[in-house]
C-alpha cells in the first residue's frame, strides 16, 4: 500500500473525503441503468396454485407489480419514491431527494417478503433503488460544497 492509499484510507476515517456531486450523479446514472437492465432480466415466478409457474422479467414485475399493494405489499412503491427521488437529486433537491431515497430502502424491504423464488433481475432492481440512499452516505452532507 502506498502513501496515496495510506492518506485515502485516513481521509475515509476522518469522515473527510466526501463525494463531489458529479460523482453521485455519475452513480446516480448507474442506478438508472441497472434498473433499466432489471426490467429485461427474469425477476420472480409467478404466484399460482399449479405445477407450472413462470419466471416473470422485471417489466411484468414492474407492470403488474400495484397490484400487490391490495395484499398490503408496498414494496412496489418503491419505484416511484426512487424515481421522484432521483428527479428532485437531478433538480438540486438534496434533502428531499435523501428523504425518499430513505423512503425507497424501506418500502424495498418489503419486497423480500414474496414468497417466490427470486431471481437476479430482482437483485438488480434491489440494489438500483438502494444506491441513492448509500450515495447519500457515502456523500455524508445535503449541501453541495462551493464549487460543487
Amino acid at each position: 500500500m502506498d502513501l496515496k492509499d495510506r492518506c485515502f484510507i485516513l481521509m475515509l476515517q476522518n469522515g473527510k473525503q466526501r463525494m463531489s456531486r458529479k460523482a453521485q450523479k455519475g452513480v446516480l446514472i448507474v442506478s438508472i441503468i441497472l434498473f433499466v437492465v432489471s426490467l429485461f432480466t427474469p425477476s420472480l415466478e409467478e404466484l399460482n396454485f399449479g405445477t407450472h409457474r413462470e419466471i416473470m422479467p422485471g417489466y411484468l414485475v414492474l407492470a403488474w407489480g400495484w397490484n400487490a399493494m391490495i395484499f398490503f405489499h408496498p414494496a412496489w412503491c418503491a419505484n416511484i419514491t426512487w424515481t421522484i427521488g432521483n428527479i428532485l437529486f437531478f433538480k438540486e433537491k438534496y434533502r428531499a431527494s435523501f428523504y425518499l431515497s430513505i423512503l425507497t430502502s424501506l418500502l424495498s424491504l418489503d419486497s423480500y417478503a414474496y414468497p417466490a423464488k427470486i431471481y437476479l433481475g430482482f437483485y438488480l432492481w434491489n440494489v438500483a433503488v438502494n444506491i441513492p440512499l448509500a450515495v447519500a452516505l457515502a456523500a455524508n452532507r445535503l449541501k453541495p460544497k462551493p464549487g460543487d
